[in-house]
């Protein structure tokens, strides 16, 4: 191998060349966070669907504060694992999920507070905002579009009636969640 000087400008080319490099690439299984809570997600609305329809007891809802309890351990562990393989992207779209969490549970705090506020309409909402967002930093159109399609749909949960509602919210978490882990796990592999 030839060590070879380069110039003044060949240095700032390169140095400007890893930096793209680097805030474009996400780290591998970038998407397992979305995965993790989406799958879990769509379990809970399931699960809490059934145990409504079952008994007509609303209370059960409350189980949806026991998901942060048990995905946000798991998540901070895959996060510690990846931590020196973390890009600048992958750092940007976990403090946008970071700051939809703590939104959301204000919102629903608001709610148990408040009872005539729709806590569903805000919840799909704000998942579908984030996912557009998350899909604009990465540069992923499909992602941008299922957050699109779940911010559409946030609106139909207001003219649904009774525990229905949870079958709703569950395909928004499939296109919030699901889909976009899954894409963000195939263009991370294929950056690598």
């Amino acid at each position: 191998m030839e060590d070879r000087k380069i110039t003044e400008k060949e240095s700032l080319e390169l140095i400007s060349q890893m930096i793209r490099n680097t805030q474009n690439k996400l780290a591998e299984n970038s998407g397992r966070p979305f995965l993790l809570f989406g799958y879990l997600s769509v379990a809970f609305a399931i699960v809490i669907w059934c145990l409504i329809h079952a008994t007509a007891d609303w209370r059960w809802g409350y189980l949806w504060f026991v998901l942060p309890a048990i995905a946000w351990p798991i998540v901070a562990r895959i996060y510690n694992r990846m931590r020196n393989k973390t890009t600048y992207i992958d750092r940007v779209v976990k403090y946008i999920w970071i700051l939809m969490g703590i939104t959301i549970i204000i919102a629903c705090g608001f709610t148990l507070i408040f009872h005539d506020m729709e806590s569903l309409f805000f919840t799909s909402l704000l998942l579908g905002m984030c996912t557009a967002l998350t899909g604009l930093v990465v540069k992923i159109k499909p992602v941008v579009i299922a957050g699109a399609i779940a911010m559409a749909l946030s609106p139909v949960v207001l003219w649904m009636q009774g525990e229905n509602r949870l079958l709703l919210l569950s395909l928004v978490f499939v296109l919030v969640f699901v889909i976009p882990g899954h894409i963000l796990n195939h263009k991370s592999k294929n950056n690598a």
